[in-house]
């Protein structure tokens, strides 16, 4: 009997535990979720390869706090790893995946920076990159007070000044999830809005002001955001963090 492990729309199919070259299911990212999942599969008593580059998207901040553990750990290497690889079915690797394939056979074959190359039947990428606007500044900023997740870092920034960094009809629904952070929320544009009338009247109505005027430098005291200089010389006072939350899946 099969078993089946949904993940969003995404349905992996278990086959029994196979000996040989193939793996059951190739995880790519084995930071927090990847880890999640090989620790499901393991327990499934699935072969599972996890292929990892150790460049999490959360690199830059100094704890993940979002997890059910006792105290925030730091980034990498993950806590539950040692707890992964506990499952003699489960294997980590230390490599960034480059190509992925998939034979006439119907099974993938994954090469590797090693270089190395994998196969398995199933593969599953996890890994997420943000992409952010080359603004000075922002670079120091990043993971300290420019902030990458609001679930991961708002807790500690609740109830201040904060500025959402984004543009696109998703400006509205981040805006109304964010003001569950902060009482004061501006939406910097960074350029002239793309959203409609409909997301104009979502920023009203959650009283988030709205900023199109491009962002021309977040001048900063060791990554601590102090003023944001836009692009028509005005200066305004630094928000306690800004959240930048454009999101892409990583490429191979």
């Amino acid at each position: 009997m099969h078993h089946c492990c949904v993940n969003y729309k995404l349905v992996i199919v278990l086959l029994p535990l196979k000996t040989g070259p193939f793996y059951d299911v190739l995880l790519l990212g084995g930071s927090y979720a990847g880890l999640s999942a090989a620790l499901a599969l393991g327990r499934a008593r699935c072969s599972v390869l996890v292929l990892d580059a150790q460049r999490p998207r959360n690199r830059p901040t100094p704890t993940t706090c979002c997890c059910t553990m006792a105290r925030p750990w730091p980034p990498w290497p993950p806590a539950p790893a040692s707890n992964v690889a506990a499952y003699l079915t489960v294997a980590l690797v230390a490599a960034e995946a480059t190509t992925a394939t998939q034979l006439p056979t119907g099974t993938f074959e994954v090469a590797t920076s090693a270089p190395s190359t994998f196969a398995a039947r199933r593969w599953l990428a996890t890994g997420l990159r943000d992409e952010l606007p080359p603004i000075p500044g922002r670079a120091e900023c990043w993971g300290k007070s420019v902030i990458h997740c609001p679930f991961c870092h708002g807790y500690e920034v609740a109830d201040q000044p904060a500025g959402l960094l984004l543009n696109g009809e998703l400006v509205g629904h981040q805006a109304t999830m964010l003001r569950n952070w902060t009482p004061e929320l501006t939406a910097f544009t960074h350029g002239p809005a793309t959203f409609g009338a409909a997301v104009r009247q979502q920023l009203a109505a959650q009283q988030v002001r709205l900023e199109e005027t491009p962002v021309a430098e977040l001048l900063h005291t060791h990554g601590q955001l102090r003023a944001l200089r836009l692009a028509d010389g005005r200066y305004l006072p630094g928000p306690c963090s800004a959240s930048s939350l454009s999101l892409a899946p990583n490429p191979f």
